[in-house]
């Protein structure tokens, strides 16, 4: 018999006649699947997370998957939605063997919230129902409209979802919005890992009835991880599987439960006792674990098992269900990547104008204008100028590079749930999401680059500012492709690290605080794409310009004596100003490896995020490679001063020292041997089944 005090508990009835019953879906024909687990059996890190566990679920009733802490709940239904692989046993829907053509229609939703804060919900089912439904604009806003309506988020469907940075819906209208986006297509079998975790009783109670209500209006099949619901909540459900310590205790109706306890195990629930907690009380104190209790467990557990079909005992092999592999994605390619970016323009386009990046860019364009004020043509602003540029792209490296650092890690969770589900390509996305981006460097450097170059004077021609914005663009896009490298190819823990110590080489191995030939790894700056772009921006800078007046060599020390000693008047060329500073590379040359660079390394970021995602790797595919590199120490030597200061009235350690100070990337010798080889990007190929990987990540 049921508890004295919940005995009158009203459940819901098929005759129900309430407005929540009469609700009825456009969707309704819904066929539903029964799900039935044999013998599964998994071991992880030495301990039984399922001993031999066998149930079923049926259509049109709502089951519950109870069970304490650590008892299997989240495995069970992890290893019959086939996110993860048990050592033993297995799992049928409708007497049907998994496959890639089922797993369309089993929905999986996770405790966690997988959600874009940045949209409404009426947003969010949208774009969702572009990309896995595939239907034309009409069919996809009835559908939305309809699981709007269904999931009862019709006061919410305008109200942006939010999350701790910004208010939005509530908790269990996320719930509900999470259990809408799975709903769109229609599925058999829904499975949801704890969906009233973190909800109040009254949210809870929401949540389940709208559940009651899908599996009475659609005939679906539903199984709930719960722990510990009220009594309103738990008489809400129509069917209950106890798991405790990995193993089945009860397995039926749930007003059965009570009565089972009872009569079969001697454990009668007290009068002021809520069944659900009577129940997780007896698992957790060891009541079911002991004698004839345990061996009626284990004896029901064993004729429930063979009430189970199973042609594999049968000796004969379950049919599958036949993928049509021509409808693997509802969209093409193209398509998917034009969806994409309008989700992307969506959630990015409230946060491009920030009156904070306005002053932060604006302000350090104003200061570097300072610095460099009104550069003039004489030759002591041969190097001043060559700096500026320097300033310039110095900028457009570090922003870049750090905003696309951790683009892998902040989207993992939701890319491989929408992989899973089939939801596009993983070139898609990739394409779509790096391209977005973007947007906010399309406009910061116009403002900072404007005031700095007009500011400095570097160079007073339009058409050499407009090429400078433009290499400005290409050098954006180059480090987000380098950084993008990073965050797909390396642990999240080792990021920063790892960033901070390119970012350093890529500063450092310039020539502009040493010069190249004078370091022990003086190869190195060929492979620095950051001085390929100071090289095209300087070339731009100075080849747009007039030449440089001369020191006299007597009043000011010079450090072209050949061209300026005791020639009044004479000019330093812009070739020889460039040769001085070592700009060795024609700016078509420069610009060509830079979209060799960009193009590699685009390519190589996707290429490691495809393998990340396939293989769900953690460390990192370029974690093995990095722990085997080690600091060398290469003894080169430093490579001799180029010549001797000319004779001129001026001192030798006066010409030493402007020729010292402008001798930067390279020089003469290097403009000889500098032959740049960029390796061509790997091939694309066909992607493999990353739906199949992300699916198969369980949730830890």
């Amino acid at each position: 018999r049921p508890c004295p005090r919940f005995a009158q508990i009203l459940r819901p009835s098929p005759t129900d006649t309430s407005p929540a019953r009469k609700t009825r879906s456009a969707m309704s024909g819904t066929t539903g699947m029964a799900v039935e687990w044999t013998d599964l059996h998994l071991t992880i890190g030495g301990t039984e997370a399922l001993k031999d566990v066998s149930g079923r679920a049926a259509t049109g009733r709502l089951t519950a998957l109870m069970g304490p802490s650590g008892a299997g709940k989240t495995t069970l239904l992890n290893a019959i939605a086939h996110r993860l692989t048990v050592d033993s046993g297995h799992v049928r829907f409708n007497g049907l063997a998994w496959s890639k053509a089922l797993k369309r229609r089993v929905a999986f939703v996770e405790q966690d919230d997988v959600v874009y804060p940045e949209l409404t919900v009426r947003q969010s089912l949208t774009y969702l129902a572009r990309l896995r439904l595939g239907l034309d604009a009409a069919a996809t806003k009835a559908r939305v409209e309809d699981v709007i309506k269904t999931l009862r988020l019709e006061k919410a469907a305008d109200t942006l979802v939010g999350g701790p940075a910004a208010r939005g819906i509530s908790g269990g209208e996320r719930k509900r919005l999470c259990i809408a986006q799975e709903l769109l297509v229609e599925p058999a079998v829904m499975l949801l890992d704890e969906p009233t975790s973190g909800l109040d009783s009254s949210m809870a109670q929401i949540t389940v009835d709208v559940l009651r209500d899908l599996v009475r209006d659609r005939g679906i099949c539903v199984i709930c991880s719960i722990h510990q619901p009220s009594s309103q909540v738990f008489h809400t459900f129509d069917d209950l599987f106890l798991l405790n310590k990995g193993q089945p205790v009860y397995a039926g109706p749930v007003e059965g439960a009570a009565p089972y306890f009872e009569s079969a195990l001697a454990l009668e629930c007290p009068a002021a006792y809520n069944p659900s907690d009577w129940f997780m009380h007896a698992c957790v104190d060891g009541k079911v674990d002991v004698g004839e209790r345990r061996s009626r467990i284990l004896a029901d557990s064993t004729a429930r098992r063979a009430t189970l079909a199973s042609p594999e005992a049968a000796g004969g092999e379950a049919p599958t269900l036949v993928e049509d592999t021509s409808a693997r994605y509802m969209l093409p390619w193209s398509t998917q990547v034009q969806v994409l970016l309008a989700r992307e323009w969506a959630i990015r386009k409230a946060a491009l104008w920030d009156w904070q990046q306005l002053y932060l860019h604006g302000g350090i364009g104003v200061l570097a204008g300072l610095m460099w004020f009104q550069l003039g043509y004489n030759e002591r602003f041969i190097f001043p100028r060559f700096t500026a540029v320097f300033a310039i792209y110095i900028q457009w490296v570090f922003f870049p590079f750090m905003d696309s650092l951790f683009f892998f890690p902040m989207n993992q969770v939701t890319l491989k749930k929408e992989l899973g589900v089939g939801a596009y390509r993983l070139s898609a996305w990739y394409v779509a999401k790096t391209t977005a981006s973007l947007l906010p460097f399309t406009m910061w450097p116009v403002l900072h680059v404007t005031i700095l170059f007009w500011m400095s004077g570097l160079v007073l021609d339009g058409g050499a500012f407009v090429v400078t914005l433009c290499l400005v663009w290409l050098s954006i896009l180059l480090f987000q492709s380098v950084s993008l490298t990073l965050s797909c190819g390396v642990p999240g823990h080792r990021i920063m690290t790892a960033a901070l110590l390119l970012l350093t080489g890529f500063f450092l191995f310039l020539g502009i605080f040493i010069p190249l030939e004078d370091t022990p790894i003086p190869w190195i700056g060929y492979v620095n794409p950051l001085l390929y772009a100071v090289q095209a921006g300087s070339a731009i800078v100075f080849l747009w310009g007039p030449p440089h007046e001369c020191n006299d060599g007597v009043t000011e020390a010079t450090a072209f004596p050949e061209v300026c000693a005791n020639r009044p008047g004479a000019v330093v060329s812009n070739e020889d100003a460039l040769e001085r500073l070592g700009v060795w590379a024609p700016p078509g040359v420069s610009v060509a490896v830079m979209i060799a660079f960009t193009v590699f390394f685009r390519v190589l970021a996707f290429r490691l995020l495809k393998g990340r995602m396939t293989e769900g790797a953690q460390g990192g595919p370029l974690a093995a490679l990095m722990a085997k590199l080690r600091p060398g120490a290469a003894g080169a030597p430093a490579s001799e001063a180029e010549g001797k200061a000319a004779a001129a009235p001026a001192t030798s350690s006066e010409q030493a020292r402007a020729q010292s100070s402008l001798r930067v990337p390279g020089g003469r010798a290097e403009r000889t041997s500098a032959r740049s080889q960029v390796s061509s990007a790997p091939g694309g190929g066909s992607e493999p089944d990353i739906e199949a990987a992300s699916a198969a990540t369980p949730r830890v």
